[in-house]
This record gives C-alpha cells, sequence and structure tokens, in this order.
C-alpha cells in the first residue's frame, strides 16, 4: 500500500506553508505521486480518517492476496466517470477476477 502520513499537528508544520494546488488533472492526465488520503487537517480533520485508513489497507490486501492477477475487464478509456467537485469516481468498474 502508499505510505499513508496523519494530518500536520500545528499550523507551524511546514506542510502548510505549500502553496494550495490551483489545477485540477483531468481524467488520463498524468499526476505527481501522492502519499496520503485527503481526510483534512486542523479542526477540519475527519474523526473517522484513522479507521478509514485501516479498512482501506485490509480490504485492498485482502482483495490482491486472494485474486493476485485481478485486472480491467476493460480498456481504462472505456470507463464511464462521474465527475464532481467533492469525489470522482466510476458508474461501474468491471474487473477479472484470477
Amino acid at each position: 500500500m502508499c505510505g499513508i502520513r496523519p494530518a500536520p499537528a500545528s499550523a507551524s508544520s511546514p506542510s502548510l506553508s505549500r502553496p494550495l494546488a490551483t489545477h485540477r488533472a483531468t481524467p488520463g492526465e498524468a499526476r505527481e505521486a501522492n502519499s496520503h488520503l485527503a481526510f483534512g487537517h486542523g479542526i477540519h480533520y475527519c474523526l473517522g480518517a484513522p479507521l478509514a485508513r485501516v479498512e482501506a489497507r485490509i480490504v485492498f490486501s485482502t482483495l490482491l492476496e486472494r485474486y493476485p492477477r485481478l485486472r480491467l475487464a476493460v480498456p481504462a478509456e472505456e470507463l464511464t466517470r462521474i465527475p464532481g467537485w467533492l469525489m470522482n469516481g466510476v458508474s461501474t468498474l468491471p474487473v477479472h477476477l484470477h
């Protein structure tokens, strides 16, 4: 799994001094590697974030252990994306379980 960092502990944290990103990648556009899941920070930090991270680690590691050859059943370009200002996703995610 990817390394997941906790939210910054204080406003003096160096990660808060970086400028906010103003460009949002479009589908198919390459993005820089990112080692975190977004659960907010400071007073807006999600109280359920630690549980969500543990659940995600368990789900994905178990899925990939059980189906090590898991692959998309269609080319990625054929997936129907559902854009949104809060979350992005796909309408269906057909996969081959091997």
